[in-house]
């Protein structure tokens, strides 16, 4: 571990692990002359039952767990590698809040950052700290366990900002004056009024000496990109193509997505075939696992690439911008770059 992160830091050219980070730099100014290894907190919730039946939500669980970016690759990607730190009870979590559930968890962060461990290598000792770095997760399960609104048609449904819904839902680019800080945070904390700031509660998770929850800018691909936004624009691009350019048919889309070759690895998350009645639907999505659409997006250049105009604005996700006079939308500024 010692040494794969000091290659890492080293390594400025790509940056490709959170130890790489400005963000993990800040932390280890403030414990200097201490070997300090960060750590990832993932919270997630499961359904033991069937999430469909007249039982679900009675033995929901929320689980916390462990996982080291300072691991060499061939063992972070083990399963062995994710270690279970907490198990509770969703129904307790309602009841209790965040404050019972959590408090014997940080108590341990803290100590883990502040005294550490003691190991001995070679008959000698070496002491060990551990610093939380993030905490990953769904947005619901991060705005829950952090004490900000759970709803997202509230007022102020943003973690990262102070933006009201009504300017998120037209706001294309970043407003660095509305992002949230520890000083605002104080503000907004202190005002107790959810409606207003979309914050419930002071976070527990802030007596951790070098952790805030306004600085924890995390996201989660899954959720927000391959079973959000890849769903909806990828519905809209291909409805376009096949139905008002016709640049190509439903059919011949199929039977590349079928026979193309995704190797021995992608072949297992294979897209799913469409039918016309999911491009013609009111859903304005396409259903797929996040592995499955993982994988259309990234072939999908490859797949029809030959049969559309390159010059096309949906082969680009081009847009207008109207905070700039109608300049056309730049792929290279926004959150569309993701194709």
């Amino acid at each position: 571990m010692i040494t794969y992160t000091h290659k890492l830091l080293k390594d400025t050219n790509i940056v490709y692990n959170y130890i790489q980070s400005e963000s993990w730099r800040e932390k280890i100014e403030l414990h200097p002359n201490k070997t300090l290894f960060p750590f990832l907190l993932y919270f997630d919730e499961f359904e033991t039952n069937n999430p469909l039946g007249s039982h679900r939500g009675v033995q929901k669980l929320g689980a916390v767990y462990i996982s080291m970016p300072s691991f060499p690759p061939e063992l972070v990607s083990k399963l062995e590698s994710i270690f279970l730190v907490l198990l509770f009870n969703s129904i307790d979590k309602k009841q209790v809040g965040n404050t019972e559930i959590f408090k014997n968890l940080i108590s341990e962060i803290k100590d883990l950052e502040e005294n550490g461990i003691e190991i001995f290598i070679n008959d000698e000792s070496i002491r060990l700290y551990f610093c939380l770095a993030l905490i990953v997760g769904d947005n619901l399960g991060l705005h829950g366990m952090m004490g900000f609104s759970e709803s997202f048609v509230a007022n102020y449904p943003c973690r990262f900002c102070r933006c009201s819904k009504t300017v998120c839902h037209k706001q294309l680019f970043q407003i660095d004056n509305d992002l949230r800080n520890t000083e605002n945070y104080e503000i907004d904390v202190n005002t107790e009024n959810m409606s207003e700031t979309g914050i419930v509660e002071r976070s527990i998770w802030n007596t951790i000496p070098s952790f805030h929850v306004v600085n924890n800018y995390s996201v989660d691909l899954m959720h927000d990109i391959l079973e959000g936004v890849c769903g909806y624009d990828i519905f809209s691009i291909l409805r376009h193509f096949v139905f008002v350019m016709k640049y190509f048919t439903l059919e011949t889309l199929n039977h590349r997505i079928k026979f193309f070759n995704y190797g021995p690895t992608d072949i297992r998350n294979r897209p799913l075939l469409l039918s016309e009645n999911t491009l013609k639907s009111n859903s304005n999505t396409i259903k797929m696992s996040a592995s499955e659409m993982w994988n259309f997006v990234r072939y999908l250049g490859l797949l029809i690439g030959d049969l559309v105009d390159v010059e096309s604005e949906y082969w680009s996700l081009a847009s207008t911008d109207p905070v700039h006079d109608q300049v056309p939308f730049s792929p290279s500024r926004g959150r569309r770059q993701w194709l």
